[in-house]
């Protein structure tokens, strides 16, 4: 059967509605039973070591690896493509963000709530100031650098191998 431009249209309005754990589920099937999108799927979501930039030269010798193409950043906590870090894809600040009170005249924590929380500082920016560079949250990071990758902790995941 031909997909036709209303089955593609169908399927991406499916694939944008559902779940994330859904779409994964989905995904490991259709990897599980199908070799061609398995191969497919590891084509596009894993690189050889070799094709990765690093900040300091390797020390080790040997067969390189097959490894995960993407990874969450420590410092800025985005996803980025191992294979595309550079020592300017990461811009971050290493210091938090304290409330700048002044920004915040009106506001009466025992009424508001707490100024200080992880939503105040998403929607307000501007109010907070890193005590590393003296900067507002709405201006630029005060360090570039390469993204560092978060380590994944193997030991507490499911995980299965296809």
């Amino acid at each position: 059967m031909t997909d036709t431009t209303e089955d593609l249209t169908q399927l991406n309005t499916a694939i944008v509605r559902v779940s994330k754990e859904v779409l994964i589920s989905l995904l490991w099937k259709i990897c599980e039973t199908n070799p061609s999108a398995r191969d497919f799927a590891k084509g596009h979501l894993f690189v050889h070591e070799n094709e990765v930039p690093q900040p300091m030269p390797a020390t080790t010798t040997g067969p390189k690896r097959m490894r995960t193409r993407y990874a969450n950043c420590i410092n800025c906590k985005e996803e980025f493509d191992v294979s595309e870090n550079t020592k300017k894809s990461c811009s971050y600040h290493p210091d938090l963000a304290m409330p700048d009170y002044d920004m915040w005249p009106d506001h009466d924590e025992n009424c508001h709530g707490p100024i200080d929380t992880e939503e105040n500082q998403r929607n307000y920016p501007g109010s907070f100031i890193y005590q590393c560079c003296e900067r507002y949250g709405d201006e630029d990071p005060c360090v570039t650098d390469w993204h560092r990758e978060r380590k994944y902790d193997y030991e507490t995941a499911k995980r299965q191998r296809f």
